[in-house]
């Protein structure tokens, strides 16, 4: 009877350390989110917005440098086989463009090496939270929109 009692004990055991394991990997996941917004459980209440946008700014990161001193932007409401959105050429190191809060948007930007041509692309999905809870109504923050494209050093 022992023996029995025993292995009902380890998998109960079992099982609760199988969820003690998913409770922890779901809550470290805010931590380790890929956006710089994601990093953090505080709230920056100074970021509020006092009305429900509609549209922001995607905020797109480049390298610039004396072989690419203008980069060639064509951005995608989707991924990169979506409808064209946009194309432009940045000139500087930050990029803005205005769009819709809510779709996904994927941003190539074309750097030259020597002869060869390089794509960079990221997509990132923007969207509105509101956090009137923790700041005092209205209160919504805008996460995501944010591509980084620089090259690697």
């Amino acid at each position: 009877m022992n023996p029995k009692r025993s292995a009902i004990r380890y998998r109960k055991s079992r099982g609760t350390l199988a969820a003690v394991t998913a409770i922890l990997l779901l809550a470290t996941g805010h931590f380790t989110g890929c956006e710089p917004e994601n990093l953090y459980w505080n709230v920056d209440c100074g970021s509020c917005i006092d009305f429900r946008p509609d549209s922001t700014e995607l905020i797109i990161y480049l390298t610039i440098n004396p072989e690419n001193d203008s980069v060639p932007l064509t951005i995608y409401k989707g991924n990169s086989d979506g409808e064209l959105f946009r194309r432009d050429t940045a000139t500087g190191p930050e990029f803005y463009v205005m769009a819709a809060i809510g779709p996904t948007y994927t941003v190539m930007a074309e750097y030259r090496s020597g002869p060869r041509t390089i794509l960079a692309f990221d997509a990132d999905e923007m969207r509105l939270t509101d956090y009137a809870a923790e700041c005092g109504a209205p209160c919504y923050i805008v996460k995501g929109g944010i591509y980084d494209l620089k090259l690697k050093e």
